[in-house]
């Protein structure tokens, strides 16, 4: 590969980046640090709830670590401690401020704090996808397919743009996969080295729950090419070189990170179970959901048959419809299965990795109840469905490769496997289309409201548009198209689709530089004045009184105090040590909220969510403090009420 001659394939991923981020980087808005609400149209039927106000404001999550961090980088200072994590914990610790990255640090030097995030995940988009272009063509794909398929893997769920860690646990691995395919072909210290970088890198700013899984995988992988390429003589022994130095970084990284995490995993888990105090059920309520019937969980139809237990449909684990579409569902499986039919040694070797590691993966399953017990190592337990999902996205580059080029298709009986997976796609799609629950909300509403839009029919195109593309893809393989026109069709609109899917489940940007208003911001702003109107635009910090052993600062209160007094925080003159709450609030006003968000609920006769399970909680917390509902809270709760609360 010449990159003189290919520097325009480059330039077109990243044009696609720009695109991608158009809000960001052509509109002015800020990318938003998470959605405000984690209801999203793909997890239909998924049990959406809302992150409660009181405990999760995403902007003054982030704000205040990219102005800590900005700060100490301005001044030349390692910011060791963050005071402003809980009760202080160590800045490691805090993968979302990744400070000794480099890609963060050009974003912090450019940009005011607001804006960090924008840049940062516009680099990370770009490096992954030349990451993944470099790959491509260093397996031998064609340079067209190779930026087709760079743009379509920047489409999928790990490149989750609120959420960086996702994207950071990825954009290391094509980098890695790459620099040691072209140790077997060349060995010396230069790959190695750079193979040791690549891998510092991600362990240092990956998230664990990526990162452990997808470093076996990029083992499994370098072994099992090296056996297909294997040498004989003196120099055979060359190929245990790398893995030996991945394996010492990662078990030196993965040490430092567990040392980091577990203390704050540990007393945030505390933390919030004693804010929870007795209605603390969330991790018990997850598990049970494994196991219990749908009358006792309240789940739906399609998530018992699509979700839980989906396993035995797809190759995905835990909430299979939501897995499904975020990484852009049936359709890039039956890419990939093309890719694998299409007789490309290479997309064999991979689907066997990927199926074998899918198998290994599940056996630590039968230790989830000891890792309980074990804070901060429960993020490692071994998921299958990132590996396996990863490896449908590099497979589905064949795939595309196979739609153009005439040297790679299916034999007659790979095409008949083909077509059994194409009806099997299908029938899944219309079985998700027949049990989906429609909620009637007006298109006015949905307007006003994109919320709504989890509760509305409005993202059941979307499963149709899937239909139609799978189909597309069938057709063309079955009669052999010579219509170049009709194979960019099926490349192309797969990509809108993916990327259709990518605005419909993530991205949220601000004309300002904080999150927009809702209910509860605006009735706080009416009711509670802000100790800096100016700068931080009438919203309340998350933090609380946290009753959590090394927390000096918290102050001795009533037993008989509600749980939580939310307080405006952190940005009072004379430091986090001398914190005075301008005012309390309790729960008063939070189930005030909940009853209007019941009201706007009941009047679009939605079923039965954790919405209405948060207005439980706020009704019981609300019995204790006060010894009773008000009438609305009556009328509302005699509805909704079941034996599970």
């Amino acid at each position: 590969m010449s990159f003189r001659a290919e520097w325009p394939n480059f330039l077109i991923v990243a044009i696609f980046v720009v695109a991608l981020m158009a809000p960001f980087t052509l509109g002015g808005k800020a990318l938003m640090p998470d959605t405000w609400k984690s209801i999203h149209p793909w997890a239909r039927g998924l049990d959406p709830y809302d992150n409660q106000a009181s405990i999760y404001d995403t902007v003054l999550e982030y704000e205040p670590w990219f102005i800590y961090s900005q700060q100490c980088l301005k001044e030349g200072r390692v910011p060791h401690w963050n005071p402003w994590q809980f009760c202080g914990a160590p800045l490691y610790a805090n993968r979302l401020v990744p400070f000794f990255f480099p890609p963060f640090i050009l974003a912090e030097i450019i940009s005011q704090p607001s804006k960090i995030l924008g840049w940062f995940q516009l680099f990370n988009l770009i490096i992954s996808g030349w990451g993944m272009y470099f790959l491509l063509r260093g397996w031998r794909l064609m340079p067209s397919v190779s930026t087709l398929s760079s743009c379509l893997y920047l489409t999928c769920g790990f490149h989750f743009l609120p959420f960086p860690l996702w994207t950071l646990g990825t954009i290391g691995f094509p980098w890695l996969l790459w620099v040691l395919d072209g140790f077997l072909k060349k060995p010396g210290l230069k790959p190695i080295a750079t193979s040791g970088f690549i891998a510092g890198m991600i362990l240092m700013v990956g998230y664990p729950v990526l990162v452990v899984h997808l470093s076996y995988f990029t083992v499994m992988y370098f072994i099992a090419r090296w056996w297909a390429t294997r040498r004989t003589g003196s120099g055979r022994l060359h190929w245990s070189i790398p893995p030996l130095v991945l394996a010492a970084i990662f078990i030196i990284g993965f040490g430092i990170s567990a040392i980091a995490n577990v203390p704050a995993q540990h007393y945030s888990r505390q933390t919030v179970r004693h804010v929870e105090g007795f209605t603390d059920k969330a991790f018990e309520y997850e598990k049970r959901k494994l196991l219990a019937t749908k009358e006792e969980t309240g789940l739906d139809v399609i998530t018992e048959r699509f979700g839980e237990r989906a396993d035995i449909l797809l190759p995905i684990n835990g909430r299979g419809t939501q897995r499904a579409w975020q990484y852009a569902g049936v359709l890039v499986y039956l890419l990939a299965f093309l890719g694998i039919l299409s007789g490309r040694p290479r997309a064999r070797l991979l689907a066997i990795l990927g199926l074998i590691f899918a198998i290994i993966v599940w056996i630590p399953e039968i230790y989830i109840a000891l890792l309980d017990y074990l804070p901060g190592w429960a993020l490692t337990i071994l998921l299958p469905i990132h590996v396996v999902n990863l490896t449908a996205c590099l497979l589905a580059a064949f795939g595309i490769e196979s739609l153009f080029s005439e040297k790679w298709k299916p034999d007659t009986i790979g095409k008949i496997i083909f077509l059994i997976l194409t009806i099997a796609g299908i029938t899944l799609t219309f079985n998700m289309l027949r049990n989906a629950p429609i909620v009637d909300v007006p298109i006015a509403d949905i307007i006003r409201e994109k919320n709504l839009l989890a509760t509305s029919p409005f993202h059941l195109y979307y499963l149709v548009a899937l239909t139609v593309i799978s189909c597309a893809i069938a057709a063309l393989i079955f009669i052999r198209s010579k219509i170049l026109f009709a194979r960019y069709f099926v490349v192309i609109t797969s990509i809108i689709f993916s990327l259709s899917v990518h605005f419909y489940q993530q991205p949220v940007y601000s004309d300002s530089n904080y999150q927009p208003s809702t209910p509860f911001t605006e009735f706080v702003e009416k009711n509670i004045a802000s100790p800096d109107d100016g700068k931080f635009n009438g919203r309340i910090a998350r933090w609380a009184e946290l009753a959590i052993p090394f927390n000096p600062h918290r102050r001795a209160k009533s037993p008989f105090t509600p749980n939580i007094h939310l307080k405006w925080g952190l940005y009072d003159v004379g430091g986090y040590d001398s914190l005075v709450p301008k005012r309390y609030i309790d729960y008063h006003s939070l189930f005030e909220e909940a009853i209007m968000e019941y009201r706007a609920l009941a009047a679009y006769r939605a079923p039965d969510t954790m919405r209405h399970k948060r207005f439980r909680d706020m009704a019981v917390r609300w019995i204790i403090t006060q010894g009773e509902l008000p009438p609305e809270g009556r009328e509302g709760l005699s509805l909704i009420w079941d034996d599970r609360f």
